[in-house]
This record gives structure tokens, sequence and C-alpha cells, in this order.
């Protein structure tokens, strides 16, 4: 079996976080030779999905930017000055998530109006990306806080779980409405 070079796994992990399925079988692309559209055989798919697994760089579907080699991280608030008409937040929002090291981008209240995470391999391409930002048309100011530490996998499912259970009756209030409108929609 020939083994996945370094790009044919960097495409697979690009594919099982953008699909986020299960299912080993939905990344299969299959041609008449039993190949997929990595060029890798389904052996070589399901060692490459192990092997991402194992080594915690793909977990439920989430990337763990620090495995795949992006060590820095960083938020990256900006305020926005929409005095001129000719600019409006949707188009900020869309120059800003033009750049594929912005992986997230929320809108706050408060002191600032939007919040991004950012990666990088180094400081120095998060400090291009804040650069970046700052030089957006309608972007009055940007402040960058560093991470320096995250919390692990374990920690933060342990707490998500705890808060759930603390909510219990009001997360399955909601988890009720969402079922009754799926099966509405259904019908």
């Amino acid at each position: 079996m020939a083994e996945a070079t370094p790009q044919q796994v960097a495409q697979l992990a690009a594919d099982v976080i953008e699909l986020n399925n299960k299912n080993e079988s939905d990344y299969y692309h299959h041609d008449d030779n039993n190949q997929t559209g990595h060029g890798l055989k389904k052996q070589a798919v399901a060692a490459a999905l192990n092997a991402l697994r194992a080594h915690g760089m793909v977990r439920d579907g989430y990337p763990n930017y620090e495995k795949f080699g992006f060590e820095s991280q960083a938020f990256i608030d900006v305020t926005l000055d929409l005095q001129d008409d000719r600019t409006s937040e949707k188009e900020i929002r869309k120059s800003i998530t033009d750049d594929p090291s912005v992986i997230l981008i929320y809108t706050v209240f408060g002191e600032v109006d939007l919040r991004c995470k950012v990666v990088g391999f180094n400081a120095r391409e998060i400090e291009k990306t804040a650069m970046k930002i700052k030089a957006i048309k309608g972007v009055s100011s940007s402040k960058t806080f560093m991470i320096i530490d995250e919390t692990d996998d374990k920690t933060w499912r342990k707490r998500a779980a705890s808060l759930i259970r603390q909510n219990a009756t009001r997360v399955g209030e909601v988890v009720q409405r969402k079922r009754k409108a799926q099966n509405q929609d259904d019908n």
C-alpha cells in the first residue's frame, strides 16, 4: 500500500474539518481504480484518518491548529468607523474573512465591534494579519491579544458537560423546540 504524501494528508484533513463527517466512506471519491479524489486508495485514506485522530490533529471534526504547526494564535479586537456611508459592517467582515488565517469572527457589544480569532505559524504572521485588518477601510482601530495557553480538550469538554447538566431543564426545552421545528420543516 502506497503511503499518503504530506500534501494528500493535509488535503484529507481539510476535508475532514470542512465536511465534519464521522463516516469514513464520506471521504472516498470512487473512480474506476478504486482511488479517491486525493489519489489515495481506501486503505491509505483509512490509515491517514486514523493517524490524524490518533495524533489529536482533528478531534470531532475540529482542528487542533497547534498540532498542524500553527503555533501562534491571537484574538484581534476591531473597532469600526461606519461614518462613511460607502462602507458597511458586512463589507468589512467580508474583507476580514478573506484572510484564511482568520478562523472565527464574532460581532460583540462593548468597547469593540468585532472579535477575530487568528492563527499563524508564528507571531510574525499574526502581526501581518493584524496589519491587514487595520488597513481595511472602515476599521478605526484594532488591538491584538496573543494567546499563550488554551484550555485542553478534556477540560473544556468537562466544563461544557457541567454547564449543560446545570441547565438541563432549559437545554432540554431548547432541544424539544428545535426537534419540533425540524419535524414541521420535514412535513
